[in-house]
């Protein structure tokens, strides 16, 4: 439920405009530490990679979110959607919480009918 939500909230964002996109190569070092420092503020980051196919993007991905501590929430084709929950929570964590629930509830009337 978390990854969906988070895809939700990400697509919002992206449609106005307020979700970060990064071009990311995947040889510069210094872009690895601007790439964490980001999520640490944001939370929810759109990365563009630089690789040759998909399949290296996923693998990609995984490893970068290992190496930052995030989530590695959505893979497609070369872009990857990456969480980091920060300390204290951000707007992104507390609409997460809200869609979150938002989903629940949904559930719970489609279960009543």
């Amino acid at each position: 439920k978390q990854r969906r939500a988070l895809r939700a909230i990400a697509n919002r964002l992206k449609s106005n405009n307020q979700l970060d996109i990064i071009r990311y190569n995947i040889n510069n070092q210094d872009g690895l530490n601007n790439l964490n420092n980001l999520l640490n503020r944001k939370e929810l980051v759109l990365l563009k990679v630089d690789v040759d196919k998909k399949k290296q993007a996923k693998e990609f991905g995984i490893l970068i979110a290992q190496t930052t501590n995030s989530e590695l929430v959505q893979t497609v084709g070369h872009t990857l959607l990456l969480f980091k929950s920060s300390e204290p929570p951000n707007v992104i964590s507390d609409l997460l919480v809200k869609e979150c629930s938002t989903m629940t509830d949904s559930e719970d009337n489609i279960e009543d009918s």
